[in-house]
């Protein structure tokens, strides 16, 4: 079995109490649903603008690809 997985959690929520298997994880979750907490305690985001001139879209890093192939290509 993989390490890190939410079968054997290790992170946990400070706000809602959610599992989760890895530090980035639970990151996200915070980033996701407690934006305001995220922000007081300096949880990095993986947030990401798109790098096509004049497109508005941010969203997670591994997402932005995705976004660029899909809407510019």
């Amino acid at each position: 079995r993989r390490q890190g997985r939410a079968s054997n959690p290790k992170f946990q929520c400070p706000v809602c109490r959610s599992n989760c298997g890895e530090m980035r994880a639970r990151n996200r979750h915070i980033w996701a649903e407690h934006r305001e907490y995220a922000k007081q305690n300096n949880i990095q985001s993986e947030q990401e603008a798109c790098p096509f001139p004049g497109c508005r879209y941010i969203g997670r890093k591994d997402n932005v690809p995705r976004h660029y192939k899909t809407q510019h290509n």
